[in-house]
């Protein structure tokens, strides 16, 4: 009785909205406090520096809103002036840049050409030979990013972005191969585009002769392998309505039978399926409890004789925890030690995972320090 009343008292505290902050100076103060704090680290002043500095630069936030030169001297300035990384005006550079390739994963920006431009007009720390090659580095990456423009536009895009600046000075075939190596590298589509959408868009990229010039039989097989892998489902619908649309695409648009488009949409979903970032790690596993609870794909649902013992409640748990483990989110510029206490109360209580004490507070450590897909 009392892990339950335990249970409901903080999850009404936990229910109100945490304070945020994008700066990479909030986050790693925030990390640092969280590797102080935390019950599984007590980590001592330097020990808490370091943890916090490494935390930041696998995790760090990088806002879809601000572009790529503002992220390049937001990094710089913080390595510049931090207390751990003490770096010269050349090593904050270093510094600076292998983050914004790795963490800035996201453009709400209409033309990344433009943010590319931005960057080679106002980047003073380097020549604009050591610029170029940067940001051939960015393309040539294989950290993933996702924009609001198709493939084959953003295809176009890059391709003569690198013809026109004298920078690059490349001819027609270069470009077109480097533009075609970043979408195929770092292409994910944003979170705001039906399935449907994603695959035709995929299709013309892969169809087009300026692309990839693909018959119409490898056309579609690259579109759904591409889809499969870069593809997004949209936040602002639960994961039933999720697995719904990806049922609906592959049953009319890929004309799959029921079944193999039942799969196909599941598969989808573990692959692709997404969080709203505001939810709190108590509302995504009670989402993914509902929607393996309520689904009929457990396999106990199938079973010609059910196994004594053995619960839909807790393999739809079983199923839910993997989902979060997979697919949940966390949120650096969000405060770091709240989440982990609902990480671990999720863990321990009776509506959840129902772990003893110290195996919830391990639990919580691995749902924070986890590396998910994107």
């Amino acid at each position: 009785m009392m892990r339950y009343i335990f249970f409901f008292f903080l999850f009404f505290l936990f229910a109100f909205e945490a304070v945020s902050d994008e700066s990479l100076h909030y986050q790693y103060k925030n990390a640092y406090r969280f590797a102080s704090q935390a019950e599984v680290y007590l980590y001592k002043d330097g020990e808490a520096k370091d943890w916090a500095l490494g935390f930041l630069e696998k995790h760090a936030f990088l806002s879809p809103q601000k572009t790529l030169f503002l992220h390049y001297q937001d990094a710089y300035g913080f390595a510049l002036n931090h207390e751990v990384l003490q770096h010269g005006e050349k090593e904050a550079d270093i510094w600076a840049r292998k983050l914004v390739i790795k963490q800035y994963n996201k453009s709400l920006k209409p033309y990344l050409s433009m943010e590319w431009e931005e960057f080679l007009e106002n980047c003073s720390t380097g020549t604009p030979e050591e610029n170029s090659q940067w940001l051939l580095q960015f393309m040539e990456s294989e950290s993933p990013f996702a924009c609001s423009s198709s493939p084959f536009k953003l295809f176009c895009e890059v391709r003569e972005f690198l013809r026109r600046r004298a920078e690059f000075a490349m001819d027609a075939e270069k470009a077109a191969q480097i533009a075609n190596n970043f979408i195929q590298k770092r292409y994910f589509f944003g979170d705001f585009k039906d399935i449907s959408s994603q695959y035709f868009e995929s299709y013309e990229y892969a169809l087009n002769r300026n692309s990839l010039n693909y018959s119409a039989d490898k056309a579609f097989y690259w579109a759904k392998n591409f889809i499969t892998k870069r593809g997004s489902c949209n936040p602002k619908l639960n994961l039933k309505d999720q697995y719904t649309e990806a049922f609906r695409f592959a049953y009319d648009s890929l004309r799959m039978d029921d079944i193999q488009a039942r799969s196909w949409a599941l598969n989808f979903l573990i692959q692709r399926g997404s969080f709203s970032l505001g939810q709190s790690i108590l509302d995504q596993f009670k989402e993914a409890f509902s929607f393996a609870y309520t689904g009929d794909f457990l396999p106990i649902l199938h079973a010609k004789n059910q196994p004594r013992g053995v619960f839909l409640s807790d393999e739809a748990t079983k199923w839910a925890e993997k989902f979060l483990m997979e697919r949940g989110r966390i949120s650096l510029p969000k405060d770091l030690l709240e989440q982990y206490d609902q990480a671990a109360l999720l863990a321990y209580s009776m509506l959840g995972l129902q772990l003893e004490r110290e195996e919830a507070l391990l639990w919580a450590k691995k749902w924070i320090e986890r590396n998910p897909r994107y």
